[in-house]
């Protein structure tokens, strides 16, 4: 079998994950899904809220949509900032960039 570079850094990457313990595994997936879908959600309601705000003279019920959007918007804003604040992940605002650099964490061990 001829080692190549690339098979070689694959194989340190899996000995780096296989340190990791099952929990913290485990742990780590559910906090990317978590993030994931908080991205998504936020996506949503960044859209929902520029809508909104489209409205020159918006009626009651629409400003009190737009105070449901901004308290849903803070508590996922806080629930993404305790899981970046558990890995030490600074804020970006490419959610792109935010979870490849969870992964990285993850084959890094750096829990």
């Amino acid at each position: 079998m001829k080692l190549t570079e690339a098979k070689l850094k694959q194989l340190i990457l899996d000995e780096m994950k296989s340190n990791l313990s099952a929990a913290d595994q485990d742990q780590l997936y559910a906090d990317i899904y978590k993030l994931e879908q908080i991205f998504e959600r936020m996506s949503i309601l960044q859209h929902a809220a520029l809508e909104s705000y489209k409205k020159i003279a918006p009626s009651k019920e629409e400003l009190a949509d737009r105070r449901e959007l901004r308290f849903e918007s803070s508590v996922l804003q806080k629930e993404m900032f305790e899981i970046l604040n558990k890995y030490d992940i600074p804020f970006s605002p490419n959610y792109k960039l935010v979870i490849n650099t969870l992964k990285r964490r993850f084959r890094r061990k750096s829990l």
